[in-house]
């Protein structure tokens, strides 16, 4: 899938769409000044998607601001009681450090997914694309969130 992403690239560009059944429409963002218009993004033209509220209502949980979108998300900040040690509601990252973060942990689980898809079609193994993409969308959040690693 990633060299089929990597060629996709070469031809048309740092920013492409593709579909998948089942997950609907992807969009791929190579560019630091795209990742920047996600940032400061309303949350209304960029959506998590289905698949990612999915995971990340596992974990950390459906009320945390990474398991919701649109107007639920803008108000669960708010809507936390006082007091509160949820660490979901108060935000992530800082700004300034967010294309580095970001950049660094897409460059580090991509290639341990990569490897791990490369291993699985040498070896002739099936694999559970749901599962395989889910424990990647986690190990992502999680480096780039808390600098955490693990085990996929």
């Amino acid at each position: 899938m990633l060299l089929h992403l990597w060629d996709m690239e070469q031809e048309y560009g740092p920013l492409f769409t593709f579909t998948m059944p089942g997950l609907g429409r992807n969009f791929v963002i190579n560019q630091p000044e795209w990742l920047d218009q996600v940032r400061k993004g309303d949350g209304s033209v960029w959506r998590k998607g289905d698949a990612a509220i999915l995971v990340f209502s596992e974990f950390p949980g459906p009320q945390s601001t990474v398991a919701m979108e649109g107007a639920q998300w803008r108000i669960s900040p708010y809507s936390s009681k006082k007091g509160s040690l949820n660490i979901f509601s108060r935000p992530i990252v800082q700004s300034k450090s967010f294309d580095k973060s970001a950049a660094n942990a897409m460059n580090k689980i991509l290639s341990i997914g990569h490897k791990m898809l490369c291993s699985a079609a040498e070896q002739g193994l099936e694999l559970d694309f749901n599962e395989f993409a889910g424990r990647l969308v986690t190990a992502l959040f999680l480096q780039f969130a808390f600098s955490l690693e693990m085990d996929l």
